[in-house]
């Protein structure tokens, strides 16, 4: 940045001095003395009125000179000039990784992608995933996540002295879905697969109890997170060998978006190039599938909190992942408009 600056500065003073004249940048106003002449004496009636006559003086006459302040301008403007030429020269030729111009990167790749040659998963479902992604982002309104696995959600009732039985979890997500008022604050609701296919005690299903009020049944669609060999403080995502016949079955039952949990961890040697690579891509295999049969995903690259890393640590993994992540989904020709993007928080 230093370097550029000064190139700029030097690119200034050079314009200035090639091309603002020597006149402007030099000049100085100027005074004349010159004599008046007095009348001759024979224009006079007498000797005695010649003598008291005003004898001849010297004063001082301003000749006309240019304005200082437009001398001042007309440099000005070429060192303005010389200074944007030169930090344009100075930014271009310098190495992409070091092109900061007030504190913002700039590479020659875009931030949007060529995706005309890229697939369209969404084609089928194009109108449909955008009605549902606006609606689900509602403004005011938010997710309700439900999505606990049996066990979790078991040991969760278990705490507070329930004996977690299957039954006692489907009373517990009844109670949730017909709190009455939900549909104010609540746009969609996140669903296990069990849930999915559960029902009232008066035999309505979850799903129509969810539609009935304006909220849309989501579902959880990966099936749980791996070691990754060679590293084993960090995970990998499994389910996508599966993926596009649940999601068949799942928009079948009434499902309209999805929720896939990807997580990157950071500690002193985390997260390696080959977990973030593997978390964005997985994502964006999944979010692709989801759109091709009708379900809006969740798109979520999950940064762990946890650890002692500061705060600055984990902006800068968090803007890496999220950058390969756009570049990834566009590539898988995800649109945009049929996504929800959600930052661990």
């Amino acid at each position: 940045m230093s370097r550029i600056l000064l190139a700029a500065g030097a690119g200034a003073l050079t314009f200035v001095a090639l091309f603002a004249p020597t006149s402007q940048l030099f000049s100085t106003q100027t005074t004349a003395f010159l004599p008046q002449q007095a009348a001759a004496a024979s224009e006079y009636a007498s000797m005695a009125q010649y003598r008291t006559a005003q004898q001849p003086v010297m004063y001082v006459q301003m000749e006309p000179a240019q304005s200082q302040s437009e001398d001042v301008s007309s440099a000005l403007g070429y060192g303005v000039m010389g200074f944007g030429v030169a930090l344009a020269a100075a930014a271009f030729l310098m190495p992409a990784k070091e092109r900061r111009v007030a504190m913002f990167a700039t590479t020659l790749d875009p931030l949007i992608m060529d995706t005309s040659k890229a697939p369209k998963p969404w084609l089928k479902h194009k109108d449909e995933l955008i009605k549902t992604a606006s609606y689900i982002a509602s403004p005011g309104k938010g997710i309700l996540a439900s999505d606990e696995s049996t066990g979790t959600c078991a040991s969760r009732l278990k705490d507070i002295g329930m004996e977690g039985t299957v039954e006692e979890q489907r009373v517990y997500r009844q109670m949730l879905y017909t709190t009455p008022g939900l549909s104010e604050h609540i746009a969609g609701a996140i669903m296990f697969e069990k849930t999915l296919y559960e029902s009232s005690d008066d035999g309505v299903p979850f799903v129509k109890v969810l539609n009935d009020q304006g909220i849309i049944p989501g579902i959880k669609v990966d099936t749980g997170l791996k070691k990754i060999d060679g590293s084993p403080a960090e995970t990998w995502t499994s389910g996508l060998d599966t993926l596009k016949e649940r999601c068949a079955k799942y928009y079948e039952q009434g499902a309209r978006f999805a929720k896939w949990r990807n997580v990157v961890y950071i500690t002193d040697s985390t997260p390696t190039d080959a977990a973030i690579l593997d978390c964005v891509t997985t994502l964006a295999q999944y979010a692709a599938t989801c759109q091709a049969e009708g379900l809006v995903p969740i798109v979520e690259p999950e940064v762990s909190l946890d650890g002692d890393h500061d705060i600055e640590t984990c902006k800068e993994v968090t803007r890496k992942v999220w950058k390969m992540q756009y570049e990834v989904l566009q590539q898988y020709g995800v649109m945009m408009e049929g996504k929800i993007g959600r930052a661990h928080v």
